[in-house]
């Protein structure tokens, strides 16, 4: 982007009463950037060989992020868009990456170039997006809506090959000049234009329901959006992800002696009241390092995770967690333990730095066992 576009750009964003920060950068050497303000235009304005440059992105709201420009060494200079678990990228070369919509929290933009040849560079916008109810799986909510008519928005955050997804909602004393409709789409938000899913209401009391279900859901963020064509005093909504990852039982022990994709994944249902629960993992043939992140409610990575077992440091571990009740994570996918057994040697830092490159099949052997007791 040249100078006299972007100058135009802040000008005419500035009209429409957006507080745009510009925080171009000319990336010639590593740096930590934050950036808090709801708007904003960042990036790369030319970048040096073997640079590390991290953009923390403090979003109160609903986040859209867009690639106004984008030119990289191609599979060599990568931009990566992390938020929690879900990651989008990494991206390189000359095809723009397009846009992504993020929920409330903390949004990382981190990009890397190796140590010869670079390119232009790249430019990301962030924009505010409509105000969105945040759902936890299983966890039934009931919320006012805050303005008469229109979209009223919900997401689920859906990860690990999901089995299924669905939700159910009631419009409670719904009056207007016709019945709501859903609309649901992944990764963005759906309007009345554009949208993946569909479903009609039907009458219920004093209201109206909806439900949707589908089977083998996609990966990613999934945004439910309520129109209504008059007003209503409450919403009741239930979403739930079901992870499609093999389940573990008390006692069942699992030996890992070939090369399988990074990571492999396990869960644990976990029944009310447990004293506590007991993870065992060891080295075994053909060698290697595994690394076993376990989590409460959602996907470990190296990244985000609640415990970890390291074998490169002894050859076995043993993790007791203790009281685990399925219920004491409010932000969880209730009793749902997960378990992610990753090769240490695909793994570059151990750092909780966020990773860029693709994991390497998971080569190492294990042996591994989940019990717990009552």
């Amino acid at each position: 982007m040249n100078s006299g576009l972007f100058a135009f750009l802040l000008v005419c964003l500035s009209l429409f009463g957006l507080n745009v920060r510009a925080q171009m950068s000319s990336c010639l050497s590593s740096a930590n950037y934050t950036i808090s303000t709801d708007s904003a235009i960042f990036g790369c304005a030319g970048y040096g060989n073997s640079v590390n440059v991290v953009w923390n992105l403090n979003a109160s709201d609903s986040r859209i992020l867009t690639f106004n420009t984008f030119n990289t060494e191609l599979n060599y200079d990568k931009v990566t868009l992390t938020q929690g678990t879900v990651v989008r990228g990494p991206f390189s070369g000359i095809s723009n990456p397009g846009s992504f919509q993020f929920l409330p929290g903390l949004i990382v933009v981190q990009f890397i170039s190796d140590a010869s040849n670079v390119d232009p560079g790249f430019t990301i916008q962030m924009m505010p997006l409509p105000e969105t109810t945040i759902l936890r799986s299983a966890q039934p909510l009931t919320i006012q809506p805050k303005q008469d008519g229109g979209f009223v928005y919900f997401a689920l955050v859906g990860e690990a090959s999901g089995s299924n997804f669905f939700v159910d909602t009631v419009i409670h004393a719904y009056e207007g000049l016709q019945p709501p409709s859903m609309f649901i789409s992944v990764n963005r938000f759906p309007t009345l234009e554009e949208y993946d899913y569909t479903n009609a209401t039907v009458p219920y009391d004093d209201g109206y329901q909806a439900f949707f279900e589908i089977s083998s859901p996609q990966d990613g963020t999934w945004f439910v959006g309520l129109f209504l064509y008059g007003t209503s005093t409450d919403i009741d909504i239930l979403a739930q992800w079901t992870y499609g990852l093999p389940f573990l039982v008390s006692g069942q022990k699992v030996t890992n002696s070939t090369s399988q994709p990074s990571p492999m994944l396990y869960q644990v249902l976990v029944p009310s009241g447990l004293t506590q629960m007991v993870w065992q993992i060891s080295r075994q043939l053909p060698g290697g390092y595994p690394i076993a992140y376990v989590s409460q409610g959602g996907v470990p990575t190296p990244q985000q995770y609640g415990w970890v077992m390291d074998t490169s440091q002894q050859s076995y571990i043993k993790l007791v967690i203790p009281n685990p009740n399925p219920y004491n994570n409010p932000s969880s996918n209730p009793g749902n333990y997960l378990i992610a057994i990753y090769d240490k040697t695909s793994i570059p830092a151990m750092d909780k730095t966020i990773k860029t490159e693709s994991f390497e099949p998971l080569t190492s052997g294990f042996i591994l066992e989940c019990d717990y007791n009552f």
